[in-house]
Order: C-alpha cells, then sequence, then structure tokens
C-alpha cells in the first residue's frame, strides 16, 4: 500500500482529485413543475395600483407562500422566498414613512 497506489485507485474511481460536479452531472434530473400562481384578483391589483396597497401586498404574499409551501420545492426556494416577500413589506413600510416624511418636508419648504 503506498500513496500513489492509492490515489490511483481514489483516480480510477474518479473521486480524486475530488470533483463534487463529476457526482452531480451523473445524477438524474429531477423537473418539479411550477405551481399555479394564479390569484388573478390580487396580481392584478398589486401590479397596477400605484403605490401598491399594502393590504392587498400582505394577502397576495400569504397566498404566494401558502402555494410555495404546498408544493415538493427544495426547502431553500422556500425559505428564499418567504424572505423575499417578507422584504418586500418591509420595503414598502420604509417607502410609505418616508413619502410621509417627505410630504412634511416639503410643506415646510413651501411655507
Amino acid at each position: 500500500m503506498t500513496r500513489r497506489n492509492i490515489e490511483a485507485g481514489w483516480r480510477g474511481a474518479e473521486l480524486w482529485p475530488i470533483n463534487p460536479q463529476w457526482i452531480l452531472n451523473r445524477l438524474p434530473e429531477k423537473t418539479t413543475p411550477s405551481p399555479p400562481l394564479s390569484d388573478k384578483s390580487n396580481n392584478a391589483e398589486l401590479l397596477t395600483s400605484s403605490p401598491p396597497d399594502v393590504y392587498i401586498l400582505q394577502s397576495t404574499n400569504a397566498s404566494l407562500n401558502a402555494k410555495i409551501a404546498a408544493t415538493t420545492l427544495a426547502s431553500p426556494i422556500k425559505c428564499h422566498v418567504r424572505r423575499v416577500s417578507k422584504i418586500a413589506e418591509q420595503l414598502y413600510a420604509e417607502t410609505a414613512i418616508l413619502r410621509q416624511e417627505f410630504a412634511e418636508m416639503k410643506a415646510v419648504m413651501d411655507t
């Protein structure tokens, strides 16, 4: 048993040098059909209202998260969707605060 023989055996099994892509390329492709996300009422209003209504945003996010949770998508994807929808709501709140501050500053400047 020499280092050279051991490494040759690992190379023969294509385990050396370490190449995880070699293994991943040989796994069968698993396709997951994308879920239909067609809450037409919420989506249409969310996309056309300016600024978007916070209640519509929250209900659309809740619907999206429920549909994603019911799918067979990988857990990191589900987690990412939850994070993105939460971030959207946080950004909406920040934007609403900034709009209010801007309106107040503009009123002060106008006087």
